[in-house]
């Protein structure tokens, strides 16, 4: 299968240049030791893919605004693989 991350400046909505590069996978480590609660897999999944906003000193430098921005990165499964291993981390 393959993925990418997702980056799109909060200010000009554009995605980063590396938003559609596509990295190959076979296996996905899902964190359950961050949930609270009962641990499922889906919830472990929803985790994974979880947007994740990038402000303050991890702010993100627009190429299209030419500064560093408010951005919010989230990895994008693109396709499955036909088998896919997962690595379930406690």
């Amino acid at each position: 299968g393959s993925f990418s991350y997702e980056t799109i400046c909060t200010e000009c909505k554009g995605h980063s240049a590396s938003s559609h590069t596509e990295f190959p996978f076979y296996e996905l480590e899902l964190n359950l030791g961050v949930m609270s609660g009962q641990p499922t897999l889906e919830k472990a999944l929803a985790q994974y893919v979880k947007k994740e906003n990038l402000t303050g000193d991890d702010q993100y430098c627009c190429d299209t605004c030419r500064k560093k921005c408010d951005a919010t990165r989230q990895i994008k499964i693109k396709k499955l693989p036909h088998i896919v291993c997962l690595q379930l981390l406690r």
